[in-house]
C-alpha cells in the first residue's frame, strides 16, 4: 500500500473552520432503526443470525452499545455480541496492519465489556512513522468497507470506519522512529476522529498501569496532566452535546445524543479514576501504607454505564462535581508523592519533592495552601518549606531528544525524559486535538470527524 502524506498543522487549520461550522448541523439517524437492530441482535445472540445480521451489528455497534446502556439488550446477550464484534474488529485491524507491513499485539481474553466501549489495537513494528500509522488506518477503513459489502450491506465509499467504530490502531512510543513521528501520529489520529494520547510519557504510563508495572515520576506527571485535560475536554463535549440535544426536534437523533451525553459524563469519571489508579501505583511501588482504599462508589457507578438509575445519577453527579473530584484525585496523588519524599533520601527524595510540587501546581492556589498545610502537619515545617520553595520555581524541561533515541530494557524512555518534550507536544498538538477529535454524538461522523 502506498503511503499518503501526513497533513501538516498548516494544512489542517483550514479544515478546523469547516469542522466548527459543521458542528452546528444535526446528526444523521442510524442506518438501521432500533427495531431492526434489536431483532438482528436477538438472532445473532441465539445463534440464528445470518452473515448480514452479523455485519449489520458490526456496522451499528455504536448504536447497539447505546441500546445496551438503556437496558434494551440483556447483559448476557450484550457480552456475547460484543465478544463477537471485538473478535471480528481485531481480526480486521490485524489484517489492516499486515496490509501496511506490520502487525498488532494480541488482545488479552476474558474481558468483560461495558456499554460504550471502544477498541484500541496496538501497532507493532520497528521505527514506525506517522505515515505507517495512517496507512494502517486507511487499510482498516478499506477492509471494513469490503467486509460490509461482501456481507450484503450497502455502504458509502470512503467512509471513515475507524472513526465510526471508534477503533484506533495506535503505536507505542517505544516503537516509533522518534518523538516527532509519535507527535505526528497523535495529531493525525486525533484529527481523523480517533483518540490517542498526545504525550508519549502518558502513553507509557497507561501501558504500565494496564500491565501492573511501576510508573516513573516523570511519566506520572505527564499522565496526570493529560487526564486532567481529558476530564475538562469531556465536560466541554458534554456541554456541546446538550446544546445540540435541546435544539434537535428529531427523536432518533435525540436518543443518540442522550446516550452520547451519558458517555461523556462517564468518561469524565473514567479519567478521574485513572489518576486514582496512578496514585495507588506510585504508593504501591514506594512501599507506602494505605494503598488498599476502595474506589469511590460514585466513580464506580458513573463508569458502569448501565441501565440502573444509580448509574445515571452517578454520571450526572460526577459531571456536576468533576472539578472537585479531579482536584481531590490530584491532591491525593500529590500527598502520596509527599509521603514518598518524606520516607526517602538523596536523589529519590529530591525527585519526589519536585514531583509533589509539580502535582500541586495543577491545583488552584487555595487548594495548594490546604495541601501544604496538611503536609506541614504530617511531615513538619521544614518539609513544607521545601515543597513551597519547589512550587515557586519556574517549570524547567529537558532539551529536546536527539532523533532516533529509543527506550531500552523497559526502563524510562530516554528520548522523552524531559518534561519540556511533553510541554512541546501538548502545546503543539493539544489545540488541534481540541478542535479535530471526534464529537462522540454523530452516528455518521465517519465522513466528517467532528469534536
Amino acid at each position: 500500500m502506498t503511503g499518503r502524506k501526513i497533513l501538516t498543522t498548516k494544512k489542517l487549520f483550514p479544515g478546523l473552520f469547516l469542522l466548527a461550522f459543521l458542528l452546528f448541523f444535526p446528526f444523521a439517524c442510524p442506518a438501521a432503526d432500533d427495531k431492526t437492530l434489536l431483532k438482528a441482535a436477538e438472532l445473532v445472540a441465539s445463534g440464528k443470525g445470518s452473515a448480514t445480521d452479523e455485519a449489520l451489528l458490526f456496522m451499528e455497534n455504536r448504536r447497539l452499545n447505546h441500546l445496551a446502556m438503556e437496558g434494551k439488550v440483556s447483559g448476557g446477550a450484550y457480552q456475547k455480541l460484543q465478544r463477537a464484534y471485538d473478535r471480528k474488529n481485531r481480526e480486521i485491524a490485524a489484517m489492516a496492519a499486515k496490509d501496511a507491513g506490520f502487525s498488532t499485539a494480541e488482545s488479552k481474553g476474558g474481558k468483560t465489556y461495558r456499554p460504550g466501549t471502544d477498541t484500541d489495537a496496538q501497532l507493532r513494528g520497528n521505527d514506525l512513522t506517522a505515515a505507517d500509522v495512517e496507512n494502517s488506518r486507511m487499510a482498516y477503513n478499506k477492509r471494513v468497507e469490503n467486509y460490509l459489502r461482501d456481507s450484503g450491506l450497502t455502504v458509502d465509499k470512503k467512509t471513515n470506519w475507524a472513526a465510526r467504530t471508534e477503533t484506533d490502531i495506535m503505536p507505542s512510543p517505544g516503537q516509533m522512529k522518534n518523538s516527532q513521528e509519535f507527535a505526528k501520529a497523535a495529531a493525525y489520529i486525533n484529527g481523523d476522529g480517533g483518540n490517542m494520547y498526545v504525550s508519549p510519557l502518558a502513553a507509557e504510563a497507561q501501558g504500565k498501569l494496564d500491565g501492573g508495572d511501576a510508573v516513573s515520576l516523570v511519566e506520572g506527571q505527564a499522565f496526570t496532566e493529560e487526564m486532567k485535560s481529558k476530564v475538562a475536554k469531556m465536560k466541554k463535549d458534554k456541554t456541546a452535546l446538550m446544546e445540540r440535544y435541546r435544539a434537535s426536534e428529531n427523536s432518533g437523533e435525540r436518543d443518540v445524543l442522550a446516550a452520547e451525553i451519558r458517555k461523556a459524563e462517564s468518561h469524565e469519571a473514567k479519567y478521574i479514576d485513572r489518576i486514582n489508579r496512578l496514585e495507588k501505583n506510585i504508593r504501591n511501588s514506594a512501599g507506602l501504607a494505605g494503598n488498599d482504599q476502595p474506589s469511590s462508589p460514585l466513580i464506580e457507578a458513573a463508569t458502569a454505564r448501565g441501565k440502573e438509575i444509580i448509574h445515571k445519577r452517578g454520571e450526572a453527579a460526577v459531571d456536576a462535581l468533576s472539578g472537585h473530584l479531579t482536584e481531590k484525585a490530584v491532591r491525593n496523588y500529590a500527598d502520596t508523592l509527599g509521603d514518598m519524599a518524606a520516607s526517602s533520601a538523596g536523589a529519590e527524595r529530591r525527585g519526589a519533592l519536585k514531583a509533589a510540587a509539580d502535582a500541586l501546581k495543577m491545583l488552584p492556589p487555595s487548594r495548594q495552601s490546604d495541601a501544604l498545610s496538611q503536609m506541614q502537619n504530617k511531615h513538619g515545617n521544614d518539609f513544607a518549606r521545601e515543597i513551597g520553595a519547589e512550587i515557586k520555581k519556574p517549570a524547567t524541561g529537558g532539551k529536546p531528544p536527539a532523533a532516533g533515541v529509543k527506550p531500552t530494557g523497559g526502563k524510562e524512555v530516554r528520548l522523552l525524559k524531559g518534561l519540556g518534550v511533553v510541554s512541546t507536544l501538548v502545546a503543539g498538538y493539544n489545540a488541534m486535538m481540541e478542535e479535530n477529535r471526534k464529537t462522540s454524538g454523530n452516528p455518521d461522523y465517519g465522513k466528517v470527524a467532528l469534536n
